[in-house]
């Protein structure tokens, strides 16, 4: 899959971050760290394996253009449409809020922020069907700590290898 793709699904992964600090007004005009050491990367490739909502249509990249040109470069441009719902994604206030913003007047900065990831990739791997559970969330705080409620903002549930 082209790297472009990858770059689109870098973008739907930050704006997947942060949605939700609307109710943090308080925090709205601190200053904004971020330790490069500790950002996690949650993009993947989209393509055909990428998971979506059960009344989506799926994945589709259509190359236009993938040649040399009439002037003798070569030229590749291509196409591609993805359901909202489907692989790191977020959804807008709007979603479930009429009155909502939607995805684009989300502010980047509220789309970074500190978060307690639980990783459960390795049960995954043997099980397509496991879920997060209780025991999840205790191993993770046997671990690390409890988790705050605020910070972190976010929870982030890893299901799939990276």
């Amino acid at each position: 899959m082209m790297k472009i793709v990858k770059s689109a699904a870098i973008a739907i992964a930050v704006a997947a971050l942060g949605v939700t600090r609307a109710s943090f007004a308080a925090e709205a005009n601190s200053p904004l760290k971020i330790e490069s050491a500790k950002i996690v990367d949650l993009t993947y490739t989209f393509d055909a394996r990428t998971i979506y909502w059960p009344t989506e249509k799926g994945f589709v990249h259509q190359f236009e253009k993938n040649g040399d040109t009439p002037g003798h470069y070569f030229y590749a441009s291509a196409n591609y449409a993805a359901p909202e719902h489907g692989g790191t994604h977020a959804d807008a206030p709007r979603h479930f809020n009429r009155e909502g913003i939607t995805l684009d007047q989300v502010p980047l900065a509220d789309c970074i922020g500190p978060a307690a990831v639980i990783d459960f990739s390795a049960r995954a791997a043997k099980d397509p069907d496991a879920m997060l559970g209780v025991d999840d969330i205790k191993a993770y705080e046997a671990a690390n700590g409890r988790i705050p409620s605020c910070p972190p903002r976010y929870l982030v549930f890893q299901k799939a290898a990276p």
